[in-house]
C-alpha cells in the first residue's frame, strides 16, 4: 500500500491563481491568462497521476480480493477435514441416509431415487456409503 500513498501523500492541493476571477464576470488579464493556462497544465497532469494511482489501488484490490477468495475456499476445506460428521461410522450414515427417504411415492419432488443420489455427490465417502446401502434404492 506504501507504493499507492507515496504519490497521493505528498501532492500539494492546486489552489486557483486567480480565485477572484472565479466569482465575477471580469475577462482575465494577459498574466491572468498565463497564469490560469499554468494551473491546467499543472491539474492535467495531477489528474493524470490520480488516475495512474487509481489504476494501480484498483488492481491491487482485485488482487487482493482474488487472493482472499482463494485463501477462503481452502480453509473452508480444511474446516471440512475436521467436521464432526467425518466421525461418524459408515453404517450410522447409511441410517441417516436411509431415514432420509421420503415416506410416500409422493414426498420429496415426488422422485425416490433423487435423494440417494444427491447424498452420493457430496463427497467420496458419502457415495461409497450410499452406493452400498441396498435400502437406498
Amino acid at each position: 500500500m506504501d507504493n499507492l500513498n507515496s504519490g497521493g501523500g505528498s501532492r500539494t492541493p492546486l489552489i486557483s491563481p486567480v480565485p477572484s476571477l472565479l466569482a465575477c464576470d471580469v475577462d482575465p488579464s494577459p498574466a491572468e491568462v498565463d497564469l490560469i493556462h499554468s494551473f491546467l497544465a499543472q491539474s492535467q497532469v495531477q489528474m493524470s497521476d490520480i488516475d495512474f494511482e487509481i489504476h494501480q489501488a484498483t488492481n491491487l484490490l482485485h488482487r487482493l480480493t482474488q487472493e482472499r477468495s482463494e485463501l477462503s475456499s481452502l480453509a473452508e476445506n480444511h474446516k471440512s477435514l475436521i467436521a464432526p460428521i467425518r466421525k461418524l461410522p459408515p453404517e450410522i450414515l447409511a441410517e441417516i441416509f436411509i431415514e432420509s427417504l421420503p415416506n410416500s411415492p409422493q414426498g420429496w419432488r415426488a422422485d425416490p431415487w433423487h435423494r440417494p443420489l444427491l447424498v452420493a455427490q457430496i463427497n467420496r465417502r458419502w457415495r461409497r456409503i450410499a452406493l452400498t446401502t441396498p435400502k437406498l434404492w
